[in-house]
């Protein structure tokens, strides 16, 4: 079961942070993801209604290959990337490798009343079980081609010819995998994107987690609705604001406003 931290300050924060770096001291690194409210799940966007999946990517895909066209029509991960990006929905769950921009999504849009959460993952915990070693697979791994590949086509043994693909070499094809990104868009380097990608179990990671047994190795950080407003104004102090997560004009626009309602305070 994952161990849970209560965290009313910035300080407490990053106390939690610190000591679960502290316990895991053989991980050098961590996923973290910030949500407004306990009720969203761990669920990627594909999955949270019945959408017909392929129809969506190769549809994206066909429309945007004029404004795209650097990207090889069999290049499926930095199209999936892109995609979600842009709002599609599709298999994949951002993350963040930092736990501070984690905190700014979960403090952003917090629900009323509501306590904010922030999730941590042992990417590489996961990693193991699914591929028997601890690293962040790529492209050449045939574990991590299956689950872009099963975005674009339902059935991998009907794929074209110049995508290849050996079944064989597929170890474990329901779990997610813990992965870094082909960077597709500045935003993902400023906001120190991570991600997991599904396989072919289409429950909740959180479920998935704690029935094969990675649970212990991640940790949830809440944030109460009675401490957000405070944390949030330290955090903007402290340099986290929207023109970090969103280095474009509708992120400065965001930090200006943000800024102001933080010197305007009493």
């Amino acid at each position: 079961m994952s161990k849970t931290f209560t965290a009313e300050t910035l300080e407490q924060f990053i106390s939690a942070v610190r000591e679960i770096f502290s316990h895991h001291k053989a991980n050098k690194t961590f996923f973290f993801r910030g949500t407004s409210s306990q009720r969203h799940t761990l669920t990627p966007g594909i999955l949270r209604k019945d959408y017909p999946e392929s129809d969506m990517t190769h549809n994206f895909r066909s429309r945007s290959t004029v404004t795209h066209h650097e990207f090889a029509h069999g290049d499926l991960d930095s199209w999936l990337f892109l995609m979600q990006h842009h709002g599609l929905p599709t298999r994949l769950l951002d993350w963040t490798e930092s736990p501070l921009i984690a905190l700014h999504f979960a403090l952003h849009d917090a629900v009323a009343n509501e306590n904010a959460v922030v999730y941590v993952l042992n990417p590489t915990a996961l990693n193991e079980l699914v591929l028997g070693q601890k690293f962040f697979p790529d492209r050449s791994d045939y574990n991590y081609r299956y689950r872009f590949i099963k975005a674009f086509y339902k059935n991998p043994k009907d794929l074209p010819w110049q995508i290849d693909l050996d079944l064989s070499k597929v170890s474990n094809r329901k779990l997610p995998l813990a992965i870094r990104p082909v960077i597709t868009h500045s935003r993902m380097v400023s906001q120190q994107a991570a991600f997991t990608i599904h396989g072919d179990d289409k429950r909740d990671l959180q479920t998935i987690f704690e029935e094969v047994g990675v649970a212990q190795h991640n940790s949830i950080i809440e944030i109460p609705a009675s401490a957000r407003a405070e944390m949030r104004f330290d955090l903007i102090k402290c340099g986290i604001s929207r023109a970090v997560a969103f280095p474009d004009l509708s992120g400065i626009a965001a930090d200006i406003v943000s800024k102001t309602a933080v010197e305007l305070r009493p």
